[in-house]
């Protein structure tokens, strides 16, 4: 394969990308009519922020989801008032669709930034039947250090309020089921040529858990030279190493925080993997200290307070 066949690969894969998802990334018409006879299913869930989700139908086992060809791709879609709501075929007990690509604005690459379960990484999956309405839940994406992670919290009350008043014509409430985390198998993370070797796109990852965190709440704004911790959550290892409400963050394992903004900043450095340490030089009013925390899988949230 010479260099000119290879960039045509390429283009061609990106085009198609785009074509593909610029007719399919919206929602369902907010008149839709939906009912038990309806031929399709019907998918709803939360999305944030404003990222555009894929999902692939494959063969279903205990053991992960298998990819098919190109045409079972289904571009769920970005969100619309915070939720995607999209008709999809059916799967047969022996098949499952898998939550396996997000991409964080319309263009597909290099424009946007695609993130992408592969190489066995575990993806949401979830099953569809004729005639039924299904809420996957709510899933938070955060990016920590170049990497893309998903919290998943329930709200299904909500979904059921967002149904009745943007599709009216959807008949049946939803019914929460539980999506289920399984590997991606056939999926690679690129591609292999003969005259580049293997080629990776651009920061596409791994999907995952939340990392863990030391369970504390700072205040929201541009930090001079401290950022101020508004709560200690008492189940969390911040709370075994006796911060409190009050202390002064100075530096995260030895970088000053000085100048970062929002709180986020801060979070982002301080989470990390279940079990390791991250090291916080701490003030209180004037005694300053040094005091090493051990990461749990507890959220560290942002706060608007001025």
């Amino acid at each position: 394969m010479n260099i000119k066949r290879t960039l045509t690969i390429l283009v061609l894969f990106v085009v198609t990308l785009q074509t593909t998802s610029c007719a399919t990334f919206r929602n369902i018409d907010p008149n839709t009519s939906f009912d038990a006879g309806s031929k399709d299913g019907l998918v709803i869930f939360g999305v944030s922020p404003r990222y555009i989700v894929f999902a692939w139908k494959g063969s279903h086992t205990t053991d992960g989801v298998n990819k098919l060809d190109p045409s079972e791709l289904s571009v769920i879609s970005s969100p619309r008032s915070g939720y995607i709501v999209k008709t999809v075929s059916p799967t047969s007990d022996d098949q499952a669709y898998a939550l396996y690509k997000v991409m964080t604005k319309w263009g597909g690459w290099p424009k946007s930034t695609i993130f992408e379960a592969c190489n066995n990484a575990k993806a949401a999956n979830f099953q569809a039947r004729p005639g039924e309405v299904i809420y996957l839940g709510d899933f938070q994406y955060q990016l920590v250090n170049g990497r893309l992670y998903v919290t998943h919290t329930v709200n299904l009350d909500g979904a059921k309020t967002h149904l009745k008043e943007k599709y009216p014509g959807v008949q049946i409430d939803p019914v929460y089921v539980e999506p289920v985390w399984l590997p991606v198998e056939g999926n690679s993370c690129g591609f292999e040529t003969e005259d580049f070797g293997f080629i990776s796109f651009p920061r596409l990852l791994h999907i995952s858990q939340l990392p863990a965190g030391i369970g504390v709440k700072f205040r929201k704004g541009r930090f001079k030279t401290a950022a101020k911790l508004l709560e200690v959550d008492p189940k969390g290892t911040a709370a075994q190493a006796n911060l409190l409400p009050g202390d002064l963050v100075v530096r995260v394992n030895g970088r000053s925080i000085m100048g970062l903004t929002p709180a986020v900043s801060v979070a982002e450095q301080i989470r990390g993997e279940p079990g390791t340490s991250v090291t916080l030089d701490v003030v209180r009013g004037t005694y300053q200290f040094t005091v090493n925390i051990v990461r749990r899988a507890l959220e560290i949230h942002v706060d608007g307070a001025e």
